[in-house]
């Protein structure tokens, strides 16, 4: 079974949350008697359901080409080597940032508050830095969060 469609529309929903203006209404919470749906009642997004997205520059997206997943090794903040295949099963939310990237380092709550929202399900939210300036360290930049 290929992750790549789930894989997309979480980066698809990722990406156009990010492109929200800054000065856009927050949605409203819902009433204490008011019921949310719950993450897990929904099914996976196909790539049919994900069709409809493809206008204007998503138009290149491609949800029907299987890819192999990376065999890269990344360290965690504690030291321990993983890679993607510690993740076989999941939906890999896969984030590459920097320190010196401003939008990068102000998604990172974000991105928290997501793999928090998952918290037990089988997502995880994977953020993996490089490029730290001088005289910064990966335990300086994840302090601020």
């Amino acid at each position: 079974m290929s992750l790549r469609p789930v894989i997309s529309a979480a980066l698809l929903a990722l990406f156009a949350a990010a492109c929200q203006p800054a000065d856009a209404p927050a949605a409203e919470a819902p009433a204490a008697t008011e019921t949310a749906a719950a993450p897990e009642t929904a099914a996976p997004a196909g790539p049919s359901q994900l069709a409809s997205f493809k206008t204007g520059q998503f138009e290149n997206l491609d949800f029907d080409t299987e890819l192999s997943i990376p065999t890269a090794k990344f360290v965690d903040a504690e030291g321990k080597e993983h890679s993607f295949a510690d993740y076989a099963g999941k939906v890999v939310v896969y984030n590459i940032w920097a320190e010196w990237c401003g939008p990068c380092v102000e998604e990172m709550p974000s991105l928290a508050r997501l793999q928090k929202s998952f918290a037990g399900k089988d997502v995880v939210v994977v953020p993996v830095a490089f490029g730290f300036g001088k005289g910064v360290t990966l335990e300086t930049t994840l302090a601020k969060f």
